[in-house]
């Protein structure tokens, strides 16, 4: 019970989000502490002064931690708000948007079958007119490690960013296959991606992987233990090799990351 007071009590005494500044990177993901895959390529971009925005379609309202400490929803959910708003403010991402849909349940079968999804898109396509946003990322196809929320999150992002003519560009984060290969992966099994489809390659420093390492820790109910955060973290770290990958969904000019 006082940890459901204190996150309410963060979520009653924060100021209102600020709208964000013009042309930001616009993340697009399933569920709070998804951001940690990109971590360091947020902490790069607020070192260089390029704003940020997040969005997640669910609030992780229903991954009850493994000790069963904390009951499903609604707790769940304010508690994973609260640790989002640590995360992104930690990164230097503007206070995260939530579109208000099931967590686990986005592929749900429903009547209409495409209402779900179809309704995900709208409120995609809603906030990339009112962001207008330099570049997006979200999922590749694969989910990072086929988690089915996340490819759901990934498939509808990018039918609605591609279906924008003249839209922004759209960028899906990976970790080349042979880095995984060199460097396997205790914690989360990350799906490899084809290194010669990675061509856009933002590098970061050790002050971002430590900022990264930081906002992760804000997700106690999801990870449990600063050791667990710390495994993910090394692994994921030491596959990247000092750079986050990204694979454009459509062809681009420039570097939007700068």
């Amino acid at each position: 019970m006082l940890i459901l007071a204190i996150a309410a009590l963060l979520l009653a005494t924060d100021p209102a989000p600020l709208p964000p500044a013009a042309d930001p990177v616009l993340f697009v993901f399933a569920h709070p502490d998804d951001e940690i895959f990109i971590a360091p390529l947020a902490a790069a971009l607020a070192r260089h002064g390029v704003p940020m925005v997040v969005a997640f379609a669910t609030q992780r309202e229903r991954g009850v931690p493994p000790d069963g400490s904390i009951a499903a929803e609604p707790g769940l959910a304010i508690i994973r708000r609260a640790e989002a708003g640590c995360s992104a403010a930690i990164l230097g991402i503007a206070p995260p948007h939530f579109l208000g849909f099931q967590d686990g349940g986005l592929g749900d079968r429903v009547q209409p079958t495409n209402a779900r999804l179809t309704a995900l898109g709208n409120a995609i396509r809603a906030l990339v007119t009112d962001v207008a946003p330099r570049a997006i990322v979200t999922w590749g196809p694969d989910g990072g490690y086929g988690h089915p929320d996340h490819r759901l999150v990934s498939a509808v992002t990018t039918e609605v960013v591609l279906g924008i003519v003249g839209g922004p560009p759209l960028y899906f984060p990976g970790v080349p296959a042979d880095a995984l290969a060199a460097h396997p992966q205790r914690v989360i099994a990350w799906t490899g991606v084809d290194p010669a489809l990675l061509t856009m390659r933002v590098p970061f420093v050790a002050a971002d992987a430590a900022g990264a390492r930081a906002a992760a820790t804000c997700h106690r109910s999801q990870f449990g233990s600063p050791q667990v955060v710390d495994a993910i973290e090394a692994d994921l770290i030491g596959a990247l090799g000092g750079a986050i990958h990204l694979r454009p969904a459509r062809p681009t000019h420039g570097n939007p990351f700068r």
